[in-house]
C-alpha cells in the first residue's frame, strides 16, 4: 500500500475443472437423504435412468466410497463430485442390508 508504483500484474490462467466438460456439470443421478445421520451417504433415492440407477444404486443404499474418495457425510460426497469427469466409469462402494459391495458408476452431464 505504501508502494509508489502499482505492483506487476500477472495473469494466471485457470486450471480445467475436473467436474466440468465444455462448461457441464457432473451428475450421479442420486438424491441423498439429508436428514440422515449415517457414515457414509445414505441414499434417499435414485433418478430414473440416471447413472446411480444404471449402475445399480437404489434407495437406502449408503454409500462409503466414490472414485477411491471416502465418503463419510454429504460433505466428502460433494468434494467427491468435484474429481469426476463426464463419461468416465468410477468404482463406488456402498452397504446394503449390512453387506459390503461394489459396482461402477458412470457420471453424465448434468443439463
Amino acid at each position: 500500500a505504501d508502494a509508489s508504483e502499482a505492483p506487476q500484474f500477472t495473469k494466471v490462467d485457470q486450471p480445467e475443472s475436473r467436474g466440468t466438460v465444455a462448461g457441464l456439470r457432473v451428475t450421479t443421478g442420486t438424491i441423498p437423504d439429508y436428514a440422515s445421520d449415517a457414515e457414509g451417504l445414505l441414499l434417499g433415492g435414485v433418478t430414473g435412468g440416471g447413472p446411480a440407477e444404471r449402475a445399480g444404486l437404489t434407495k437406502d443404499d449408503l454409500i462409503v466410497e466414490i472414485a477411491g474418495q471416502t465418503i463419510a457425510n454429504i460433505y466428502d460426497y460433494t468434494y467427491a463430485l468435484e474429481l469426476l469427469r463426464v463419461d468416465e466409469p468410477v468404482r463406488v462402494v456402498y452397504v446394503r442390508d449390512g453387506e459390503r459391495r461394489d459396482t461402477m458408476l458412470t457420471p453424465a452431464a448434468r443439463r
